[in-house]
């Protein structure tokens, strides 16, 4: 997918969510692709890369946040060991609604994370049948997923503060079933350092590189690339 789409998309979707308050009344997902200059395919391709969902009471159409993904995966997690489901077989992502919306969380967003990161195979599947559907997780996917998703949130809560890789690491393999926990590596995360890296930066920056060492906290634009790529560089060292 390009990296265009997954701008573009966003950027057309009014309301990020980050749990808690209802959303405002929005616009619906038919009526957001019409007005982006993108195929209904690679829109709803992007719709479900962002987890973006649907709400039901009041409709909107809304863009979870790093924090709220990291929430809802927790609760996921869970939700696993409370009804002792094995996140790496087959399983019914149905009997963890429940947990979701215990916890506060639409079961719509839980349906998109589940539709994001489920096997290829089984996706189309559980996006026609979300009640009945059986899922198989995408180990790679989701293992990076968690690990991005974990990522963005510390850089985004943290400012310009260094992140410790090794307490970093330890975070990511916990949010994971033991058995995928061992895949964790920052060499899995190289794509996501660099396009957090480059969504995060001032409009007139062309520097590229993940090696700059500006601490100032200046609070032009231009900053913040030096801010954030200082951070991933100490990050993976």
């Amino acid at each position: 997918m390009s990296h265009d789409v997954l701008e573009d998309l966003p950027s057309a979707i009014p309301q990020a969510y980050a749990g808690g308050n209802s959303p405002k009344r929005g616009t619906n997902k038919s009526q957001i692709f019409a007005n982006v200059p993108l195929s209904d395919a690679e829109c709803n391709q992007a719709w479900i890369e962002l987890c973006a969902f649907e709400s039901e009471d009041p409709k909107a159409s809304l863009v979870p946040s790093p924090s709220a993904l990291t929430a809802v995966w927790r609760c996921i997690m869970e939700g696993t060991i409370a009804e002792s489901i094995d996140l790496t077989s087959m399983f019914q992502p149905s009997d963890l609604y429940k947990h979701s919306t215990d916890d506060g969380w639409p079961e719509e967003l839980l349906k998109a994370v589940f539709a994001k990161l489920a096997l290829e195979e089984d996706r189309s599947d559980l996006i026609r049948s979300p009640e009945r559907g059986t899922v198989r997780i995408d180990r790679q996917m989701c293992v990076r997923w968690v690990g991005a998703t974990l990522l963005e949130k510390e850089l985004l809560e943290d400012g310009a503060k260094p992140i410790d890789a090794t307490d970093f690491l330890a975070s990511w393999k916990d949010a994971l079933p033991e058995a995928w926990r061992n895949d964790a590596s920052w060499d899995l995360l190289q794509e996501d350092c660099t396009r957090l890296h480059a969504s995060h930066s001032g409009p007139n920056d062309k520097n590229t590189g993940a090696t700059a060492s500006n601490h100032s906290t200046d609070k032009k634009p231009t900053s913040r690339r030096g801010k954030w790529a200082e951070k991933l560089k100490q990050a993976r060292q």
